[in-house]
Order: C-alpha cells, then sequence, then structure tokens
C-alpha cells in the first residue's frame, strides 16, 4: 500500500537575525532554522575577516552593511516582525490544508465499493500506520486482491501528487527531499506487496518501521 504519511511536517520560512534591527527578522521562504544558523555564521565570518570597517558607530554600520549584502545575496530579505510572522502563519496553514485535502482524497477513493474485499488492509487514514493486528496477518494477497490493490494505487496516486506539489514551495527543501525518499520507500513497499512477494503483515510492518526510522531521524536531526 502506498505509504501514506499523516505526521503534520513542520514548516520553518523565516528566521530570526541578530541584527541591530529587533523588529525585523530575515526570511526565505522554504529555509530552515538550521540553514539560516549556518548562513549567517557564515556571513559573520565574512564580515570578520573582510575587516576594515573601523571603528565607532559609522564601523558598526558599514559591518551590519557588509552582512545584509551577504545574507541577501543567499537569498535571504529583511521583513518586519509581524510580517514574517504572518507569513510562517501561512504556510503552515497551507501545509495543514494540504494535509487535510489529501486525506479527504484518499477517503473517497477508499470509499468505492469494489474495495471493500480489502478495506481492513488498508493504513490509518490519520496517521497512516498499520494496527498490530495488520502487522500479524501472515496471509500473502490473492490475486484478486493484489490486481484491487493495484487498481486502488492508481486511483489515490493523484491525491499524493496534488498533494506533494502543494507543499514542494513550503517546505525546507531537506524535508521535501525526506518526504519525497519516504514516499519512493513506500512505493516500493507497494510494488513488492502487488508483486505478491510479502504478506500483508510483511507490508504493515515494514512500513511502520520506515515511519519509526523517520521519527528516529527527526529526532536527532532536532537535536543538532
Amino acid at each position: 500500500m502506498k505509504l501514506i504519511h499523516a505526521r503534520l511536517l513542520a514548516v520553518v520560512t523565516a528566521a530570526f537575525s541578530l541584527s541591530a534591527c529587533a523588529q525585523n527578522v530575515w526570511i526565505r521562504p522554504g529555509a530552515s532554522t538550521q540553514e539560516f544558523d549556518a548562513e549567517r555564521y557564515a556571513c559573520e565570518r565574512d564580515a570578520r575577516q573582510s575587516g576594515g570597517f573601523g571603528s565607532g558607530l559609522v564601523g558598526a554600520m558599514e559591518a551590519q552593511a557588509f552582512f545584509n549584502r551577504c545574507m541577501t545575496s543567499r537569498g535571504w530579505r529583511l521583513q518586519e516582525r509581524e510580517a514574517a510572522q504572518a507569513s510562517v502563519a501561512s504556510a503552515r496553514s497551507s501545509v495543514q490544508e494540504a494535509i487535510q485535502q489529501r486525506r479527504v482524497c484518499i477517503s473517497s477513493v477508499r470509499a468505492n465499493p469494489q474495495y471493500a474485499p480489502i478495506a481492513d488492509r488498508f493504513s490509518d487514514i490519520q496517521t497512516g500506520r498499520f494496527s498490530f493486528r495488520q502487522m500479524a496477518n501472515a496471509d500473502i494477497p490473492t490475486p484478486q486482491d493484489a490486481a484491487l490493490m493495484t487498481h486502488y494505487l492508481s486511483e489515490a496516486r493523484p491525491c499524493v501528487e496534488s498533494y506533494m506539489s502543494t507543499i514542494a514551495s513550503q517546505l525546507p527543501p531537506a524535508q521535501m527531499q525526506l518526504l519525497r525518499s519516504n514516499t519512493s520507500e513506500g512505493d516500493a513497499l507497494s510494488a513488492q506487496l502487488v508483486r505478491r512477494q510479502l504478506s500483508w503483515g510483511e507490508h504493515a510492518t515494514r512500513v511502520n518501521q520506515l515511519f519509526d526510522n523517520n521519527s528516529t531521524r527527526d529526532q536527532q536531526q532536532s537535536r543538532r
């Protein structure tokens, strides 16, 4: 079965600057705080290494201007704090809406009576995960069930593609790359299932393991 990611992906589209103008923040749509920290450090380093700004207020202003040009050259721009916060809220809202639309789309496909014979094989529509009972199912899909699942995956594909297209501009590149990778791994598991190379339980277990691995990786990245 297609791996349906149901957890809300964090969207970070703005990062706060350490500039003298405390009411402004640096933003770059789709960028993460990690990217901001790395590029801010690089621009601060370049400013220190370039030197020649002099001392006093004038020197500080010239150093800040150099830093600002460096950040701008990397795609960042200063925006008023309230406007930036509104942008972040809008991006998060867009992702949440996309997730909900995907769930509605998938639910409408599953509601087709022709899928009734495999309805209890589907993952949870909210979480994307499988139950312990489903993981314990040692049955290999019958040819008829495999054909039904193939048809279901084809019908559900536009739901996932629309979702991916919608959030592509909202997520940091690293998260989008991870999502695409997860989707590809889920597709590979689905292919094994419909080729009857996995039991229903093996498929369910591996999908849940994929979720667990991603969760662990997210936690590791958040601690860096």
